[in-house]
């Protein structure tokens, strides 16, 4: 497809492309588009899920499951996803470091083609000024050499650098996993207080991890943003991964 000429140059892509995404998401008859039936549905879902709710009606849980099976695109739905609801600043929490690079690449080719490019929204020409290279964590956030208030200082100003961080769940620390390394440089998720309202939308890459307490602690610091959870199982041990009280207010929004 063709991009429209961008309205505000100094907008980030997530923004000034938001209605041409919505567009190609939509159109199903676009002859240049290979996205298949379960990303079209899927983003069309949380579009819906996360639409403004109008004055005297309830509001709606900020917190949307996307089932899809494996091999199905949830790569090409995270990538999307910051377009279509027209997002400014992105976490995407993943279970590894190979998962991690595999959704760099999703987002702005890291090593390969972005998937932009590869579903037919833009062309190798259009590239450049559609992608935002984000910010790839695959190493310990905290320095050795650095002091605990330094780390602090240092972690925070790259996250708030960035409008796109892609992290490797377990470069975050929680308390408990502190007093076990017994490094006095490590810094836990609760000291990096700042970076916890930092995030408009936070994705979070095979969620089927989330009951396990290192995960449920660190994304539960997220508070004041939207939450999308990424998933083929979307029980564990026969169970909801995010409980029961969410399961039944807000229901997993598409299942192939």
């Amino acid at each position: 497809m063709s991009l429209p000429l961008p309205i505000d140059s100094k907008q980030l892509p997530f923004n000034r492309f938001h209605g041409a995404v919505k567009d190609f998401i939509h159109d199903a008859r676009n002859p240049d588009a290979v996205l298949n039936i379960g990303q079209r549905k899927a983003l069309a879902a949380l579009e819906k899920h996360f639409a403004p709710v109008p004055r005297g009606q309830p509001s709606k849980p900020d917190t949307a499951i996307v089932v899809l099976p494996t091999g199905a695109g949830k790569s090409g739905v995270a990538a999307l996803a910051p377009y279509m609801l027209n997002q400014s600043k992105v976490l995407v929490i993943t279970p590894s470091v190979i998962i991690t690079r595999q959704l760099a690449d999703a987002f702005w080719g890291e090593v390969g083609a972005p998937f932009y490019l590869q579903c037919g929204l833009i062309r190798a020409d259009e590239a450049a000024s559609f992608t935002y290279r984000g910010k790839m964590v695959t190493k310990s956030l905290s320095l050795p050499n650095n002091t605990r208030d330094e780390n602090i200082q240092e972690i925070t100003q790259q996250f708030s650098q960035t409008a796109l961080a892609i992290v490797n769940c377990q470069k975050f620390r929680t308390p408990s996993q502190q007093q076990l390394l017994q490094a006095e440089s490590c810094v836990t998720i609760d000291e990096l207080k700042d970076i916890h309202e930092m995030f408009d939308l936070v994705i979070v890459n095979e969620a089927h991890h989330y009951p396990a307490p290192t995960w449920s602690y660190i994304i539960d610091k997220f508070t004041k943003c939207k939450k999308i959870f990424l998933t083929a199982t979307p029980r564990n041990k026969d169970k909801p991964i995010l409980g029961d009280t969410f399961e039944g207010a807000n229901p997993r929004l598409h299942c192939l």
